[in-house]
């Protein structure tokens, strides 16, 4: 049985440990700054997206919407993994006040719909730049 996958490219293994690293690193540190939980979601978003739409090759119609989809979908993933990663790290810390104020929480949730947008144009300029760049070989 012949695996019908490509190989996930070795930069982007190299990306996902370094993201791994800032996690465990950031861990360790004091720090109430949402930018750091929210960057490292939105990489693992991206990671997951480019995963699932690196193996297809984009002709249709049809193709486009769906690598629009997965775009929209990981773009939407963003909030909930920042908000599991400010809770897991609030909770292993165990302080009688949270690392994070509900503030900015709710300031991360209220960019949900900014981030399906950023979806949006993300997965559709990238499987349009995909078709055209099939189409040339």
């Amino acid at each position: 049985m012949t695996n019908q996958y490509k190989s996930f490219p070795i930069g982007l293994r190299f990306l996902t440990f370094l993201i791994g690293l800032a996690f465990l690193f950031w861990l360790s540190f004091e720090d109430d700054q949402i930018w750091l939980p929210t960057m490292m979601a939105s990489v693992a978003s991206l990671l997951w997206a480019f995963r699932i739409s690196y193996s297809r090759t984009i002709h249709t119609l049809k193709d486009i919407v769906w690598q629009t989809w997965i775009g929209i979908i990981a773009a939407l993933a963003v909030t909930p993994l920042a908000v599991i990663l400010i809770f897991f790290k609030s909770g292993l810390h165990n302080h009688v006040a949270p690392d994070f104020t509900p503030a900015q929480i709710l300031f991360l949730l209220q960019r949900t719909p900014h981030w399906a947008g950023v979806g949006l144009l993300i997965g559709l300029g990238s499987s349009i730049g995909r078709m055209t760049g099939a189409a040339k070989k």
